[in-house]
């Protein structure tokens, strides 16, 4: 799990989630407004803010089934683009739902539905690619995944 930390940079937001039909926007997460409010979304999905897309997503179909089925089951969850962390967009939540996000993470990974310590391994996978791509080209991304 990742913890973000540090001063509100001025260009934080977060991006509600569109183009995923079964992305759920009552159970999405305003990670910025909540870090304006004084609290510190938990974040638990990193990835290199350079692939983020208009919608604040990484280029990976795979994240962004685990965040529709995270929502899916009712927790609020949503990407933090501009994050503290120099560099970094992550999938946040608020801190009251940090025992139903793991909860509902170990349960998918033993389902099957996503491979065991899947958020730590793709994460570290995609802040892999950042030295091969160029800023603003997720294309990269999708021919290593081929």
């Amino acid at each position: 799990m990742f913890l973000a930390a540090g001063a509100a940079s001025e260009r934080s937001r977060s991006v509600p989630l569109v183009g995923l039909g079964s992305m759920n926007a009552t159970t999405h997460l305003d990670a910025d407004a909540y870090w304006r409010a004084g609290n510190c979304p938990w974040t638990f999905f990193a990835y290199p803010r350079v692939f983020a897309d208009d919608a604040g997503l990484p280029p990976d179909d795979d994240a962004k089934q685990l965040l529709a089925a995270l929502q899916g089951r009712g927790i609020p969850v949503g990407t933090w683009v501009n994050t503290p962390v120099e560099d970094t967009a992550n999938f946040a939540c608020p801190k009251e739902a940090i025992g139903c996000l793991n909860d509902a993470l170990s349960t998918l990974e033993e389902q099957g539905e996503f491979e065991k310590g899947f958020c730590t391994k793709r994460t570290e996978y995609l802040f892999s690619l950042v030295g091969k791509a160029r800023k603003g080209d997720a294309a990269i991304f999708r021919q290593s995944r081929s």
